[in-house]
């Protein structure tokens, strides 16, 4: 199975998942179990071509990112920095300009992450 197969078979698990849980009076999913979940679980089906550094509430704040992966070929080895965000019933994300750190020195995420 691809990279690209299982991020899409853990989609839709994480919709299952999220559906459930609303339908039958759970708390609303939480947006880091399923990042943590499925990070490990891409991790494990793909080692060593792909592995996962799940960051900290502490790193997140310096970094903007919930995950860092790492993608290795036979000739390259390629890092990213990974933002999960958790939709709304409406497939929207209102969320963009959520800031990070303490209240002084807050920064947008979507800039740490870029920076």
């Amino acid at each position: 199975m691809s990279v690209c197969a299982s991020l899409q078979e853990l989609a839709i698990e994480t919709w299952g998942h999220m559906e459930y849980q609303l339908i039958h009076g759970y708390r609303p999913p939480d947006e880091r179990a399923f990042t943590d979940h499925h990070m490990v679980e891409l991790a494990r089906r793909h080692y060593p071509a792909v592995q996962a550094k799940l960051f900290t509430n502490s790193d997140e704040a310096s970094t903007g990112a919930d995950v860092e992966l790492w993608f290795r070929s036979r000739s390259r080895l390629v890092g990213t920095l990974v933002q999960a965000k958790k939709l709304d019933p409406r497939s929207a994300y209102a969320g963009l300009a959520r800031t990070v750190g303490a209240r002084a020195g807050a920064r947008r995420q979507i800039d740490l992450l870029v920076d």
